[in-house]
């Protein structure tokens, strides 16, 4: 061989080992590409159109007709009497919807639960168990499906179990994403009505109570020319004035929250600033609970939660491209979309998820799921790059540094695969137990993406913008409210006091402003009454005598009546605020619930067979023989003094 054909040689191969570096270079920095964000705006548009215009649109049509294919066999196998054949079907069944990560598929588990009703009510309990246990693996917040096995468990004799399956069914009552968002709103309204019913009720107790108290002392900082009778009756004017006004309505109560605001003691002057507080915010808060509960059932917000909690819904993908197309800033909703139609085209999967990277690039699962989309196309090399760059940027998860280990495991690697094994077991025991017992030797785990956090992307793209403007808009009502809370704020603090008292025994007013702040006497009529004093006439004493007998009549029986109508209001009257807004708050909250059923009638999804009312009326019940208690009544008038 001559020094011409060994040079010829040398070249060739220092040829080949460059074009082979810079091939090793150019795979390695196409697989690091993910995580620039370099990505033109342009073509993740044009992705997304071409995903909502392509096969990639239908991919949730194609499972849940796969899923209803198998539903449709396992049941004509159940209606045939094989009762094994039908079993391994629905095994089948669950075992297609777990393997394309469907969450809840509604419309065969309704089918599921109707079928095992039938075959409860033919007397066909084993078919009916299986069919009811398969309705609530299809759909875990069908609360239906767990109450009804539980009643077939209870009529068997298991009554530990029936009562575990009944508790199931409560949570999942509970559980279910669109019904919890609107069950915050709707008892968030709720709640604020209660307040503001309970407020108004508050002010008409102690309306009652100081009401005469606050006319006698308008009366008499008038001129002294003036009739008794005249003065008297000009305090009454003032005080009833708010009753008079046809246009201010509801509003009464505030003027005669403002008015009473001199009248009362410090802690009902906590209780009135308090509700007053409460109108200021009301009305926007009342606004934005409506809109919010409105809002939730837009079409989007409807496709975002059909994706949170993984229903194949039909065009799911193309309305999430849309979705995305419109909200280019949100790496939720590729993310979304890479996930449904990862396993069938992991080439647009790719492209979702680099644009997701783009926008989020701290985010580890998007690295995770992009490399568990390598790893299955066999590019082990990429999948480990972004296995790392997963692990460093999120060191507690063990998902990344397991899936980094099958990488090792699949190159032959094993001691690095151990090593990595062992640090995911370190960083995160229970996520390690979790996945090692979910996942093949040769299998990479996906990660989790939380309903509650897409839900959350959903609230904050289509829901809370509107809610927002209902509680910045200014409106004529908070308005009032505020000024409301600022008089009375400025008559507690600045303003005059009420020099006058009421005498408890015979509910006589007399007053000595000379002597304010220290405690008042009872009425001297009353003092020589009870004493047994001299001075009192004894006609007089006989005169007094029945006007502590009537007003004690009468104010026990007035609060009586009022603890039967509304318990609270007459503890309130009794001089135990506290107390007393507690117990009319609780009878209020049960009685608009009683009323809300009986305008809504619907069947109880916490007592199956019980009407829906049941429950509130129920508890209302308990609450008003709750007032009723020696403990809780209001004392009987002139029961402060001891005789």
């Amino acid at each position: 061989m001559n020094r011409c054909t060994i040079r010829r040689l040398l070249s060739a191969a220092l040829l080949f080992a460059l074009g082979s570096l810079a091939g090793a270079g150019m795979a390695l920095a196409q697989a690091t590409a993910v995580e620039q964000r370099a990505m033109p705006a342009a073509r993740g548009a044009d992705v997304l159109d071409e995903i909502r215009s392509g096969p990639e649109a239908r991919v949730t049509d194609a499972i849940l007709a796969g899923a209803e294919t198998r539903w449709l066999r396992r049941r004509a196998l159940a209606s045939a009497g094989d009762a094994g054949g039908a079993a391994l079907a629905g095994d089948d069944l669950l075992d297609f919807v777990t393997q394309h990560g469907v969450g809840r598929v509604p419309s065969i588990a309704q089918a599921a639960l109707l079928e095992g009703r039938r075959h409860a009510a033919r007397g066909r309990t084993t078919f009916a168990v299986e069919s009811y246990r398969l309705a609530h693996a299809l759909d875990p917040s069908l609360a239906a499906a767990w109450w009804s096995e539980a009643r077939l468990e209870w009529e068997r004799g298991e009554r530990r179990r029936a009562a575990r399956l009944w508790w199931q069914g409560l949570e999942a009552s509970a559980n279910r994403l669109l019904a919890a968002l609107l069950f915050g709103a709707h008892a968030g309204r709720f709640f604020l009505l209660t307040c503001v019913l309970t407020g108004a009720g508050v002010i008409l107790a102690l309306l009652f109570l100081h009401g005469p108290r606050l006319a006698a002392g308008i009366g008499a900082r008038l001129s002294p020319r003036w009739h008794p009778a005249w003065r008297v009756a000009f305090g009454w004017a003032v005080v009833l004035a708010p009753l008079a006004s046809v246009v201010l309505g509801a509003w009464a109560f505030v003027a005669w929250a403002v008015v009473l605001v001199p009248a009362l003691g410090r802690r009902e002057r906590v209780l009135v600033w308090g509700w007053l507080a409460l109108l200021v915010v009301v009305s926007p808060l009342s606004r934005g609970l409506a809109t919010f509960e409105q809002r939730v059932h837009d079409d989007a917000m409807e496709v975002a939660v059909a994706a949170a909690e993984g229903r194949p819904e039909p065009g799911l993908v193309a309305d999430l491209a849309a979705i995305a197309r419109e909200h280019r800033g949100e790496a939720v909703w590729p993310v979304l979309i890479a996930r449904l139609c990862g396993r069938q085209y992991p080439d647009r999967a790719v492209q979702l998820l680099r644009d997701a990277a783009a926008i989020d690039p701290g985010n580890a699962r998007i690295r995770v799921m992009l490399g568990n989309i390598f790893y299955r196309m066999g590019k082990h090399q990429a999948a480990g790059v972004l296995y790392r760059e997963a692990a460093a940027l999120d060191p507690r998860s063990a998902l990344p540094r397991l899936n980094l280990s099958r990488v090792r495991l699949a190159a032959f690697e094993f001691g690095d695969a151990d090593e990595l094994a062992s640090e995911a077991r370190r960083v995160d025991p229970e996520g390690y137990r979790a996945l090692i017992a979910a996942l093949d030797d040769d299998e990479v785990g996906d990660p989790g993406l939380p309903a509650e956090e897409i839900a959350a992307a959903g609230l904050r793209s289509f829901v809370w913008p509107h809610v927002r403007a209902e509680l910045t808009a200014l409106r004529a009502a908070p308005l009032a409210a505020l000024a409301a809370l600022l008089a009375a704020l400025a008559l507690g603090r600045a303003a005059f006091r009420i020099g006058h008292q009421r005498c408890p025994t015979c509910g006589a007013i007399f007053g000595n402003p000379g002597i304010e702040g220290e405690p008042w006497e009872r009425c001297s009529a009353c003092r020589q009454l009870f004493a047994g004093l001299d001075g009192l006439a004894p006609a007089a004493r006989e005169v007094q005598s029945k006007r502590v007998t009537r007003f004690i009549r009468r104010r026990t029986i007035g609060r009586a009546f009022a603890q039967l109508l509304w318990p609270g209001l007459a503890v309130i009257h009794d001089g135990r605020p506290l107390l007393g807004v507690v117990l009319a708050f609780v009878s209020a909250a049960f009685a608009l619930g009683t009323i809300q059923a009986l305008l809504d009638p619907m069947p109880s999804t916490l007592l199956p067979g019980w009407p829906h009312w049941f429950v509130p009326a129920a508890g209302w019940a308990l609450v008003w023989l709750a007032g009723q208690l020696p403990g809780l009544r209001p004392r009987v008038a002139g029961s402060e003094w001891s005789l």
